[in-house]
């Protein structure tokens, strides 16, 4: 049988998305407006991106909050709003999509920087705008890790970055189910490790905080000590962000066999609405239909 998240995880998700109503009622109906006027004011984005963070910053700092930590809390859970889809790998496909990461480098954890990253054509084969990824209960994590380092689920979605250009993979981790515990992490995809995306992370935010917005840096030096958490921390959920987009796979709804997951369209009139509910999605390889059960005999 497919692995199923605890009980508590929708509602844990869900709480979350209500609080972030309560903090930023407006920010659906805002993007969607950004999103609808992208040719009419020559703006432009890859189609996989919903729309850039950048609206979301201009969003935030028009209510006079400062973006830092909020700006990724705020944009996750605006487009995981859109289709609420929770996904929960079985055991096979998630220890699959691990060992597929840690086969492309040597060392365990040690070596997490030398981990490959697919690129943003593969990525843009997730299933919604935005992905909440719960560890399935059988999954047996890698390395010995302390609760930080192996949250309890994660939202996935794509970023391009309008002052760059550069396309990354958001990460927001959910430690706890609280707001002011979810850590955003970035990933640049056109990077080709994992090591060299997050010291490009780590350099850009240092050039932020220099007063350099929009500053498109490159690192040289390789990750940082303080790179190396974020680091470790992807290590450990990769492979549950490498299930959605596994060719293999398939998604099993609530709903009748051969239903999937799909990106979140506009409704009449431009507007663009949330889903009414939230939606668990098993990521498995058994196929639908009656399965063969063998029964030992007495």
């Amino acid at each position: 049988m497919p692995d199923t998240p605890a009980t508590d995880v929708i509602g844990r998700v869900d709480a979350l998305l209500k609080e972030s109503r309560r903090r930023y009622p407006d920010a659906l109906a805002t993007a969607g407006r950004l999103r609808e006027s992208q040719h009419g004011r020559q703006l432009s984005w890859p189609s996989w991106c919903w729309p850039p963070m950048a609206g979301f910053h201009a969003y935030l700092t028009g209510k006079g909050v400062f973006p830092a930590l909020e700006l990724g809390r705020v944009t996750a859970l605006t487009l995981w709003r859109l289709g609420r889809g929770v996904y929960v790998p079985d055991t096979e496909v998630a220890d699959n999509a691990a060992g597929t990461l840690h086969a492309t480098t040597s060392g365990g954890a040690a070596a997490w920087d030398r981990a490959v990253l697919l690129r943003v054509q593969d990525w843009a084969r997730l299933p919604e705008w935005c992905c909440y990824l719960s560890f399935p209960s059988g999954f047996e994590r890698r390395e010995d890790v302390d609760a930080v380092l192996a949250p309890a689920g994660v939202f996935v979605h794509l970023e391009h970055d309008h002052n760059t250009g550069r396309p990354e993979l958001r990460l927001l981790l959910d430690i706890d189910g609280t707001w002011d515990n979810l850590i955003p992490i970035p990933v640049y995809l056109d990077r080709p490790t994992l090591g060299a995306a997050l010291a490009d992370a780590g350099a850009v935010t240092q050039a932020v905080q220099a007063g350099h917005i929009g500053a498109d840096v490159r690192s040289l030096a390789g990750p940082t000590r303080t790179d190396a958490v974020s680091g470790l921390i992807a290590w450990n959920v990769l492979p549950l962000a490498l299930s959605l987009i596994d060719p293999d796979a398939r998604f099993a709804g609530p709903t009748s066999p051969g239903t999937v997951p799909a990106p979140a369209q506009r409704h009449a009139g431009g507007l663009w609405k949330p889903a009414p509910a939230t939606t668990q999605w098993n990521i498995t390889y058994r196929s639908p239909g009656p399965h063969l059960k063998l029964v030992p005999t007495m």
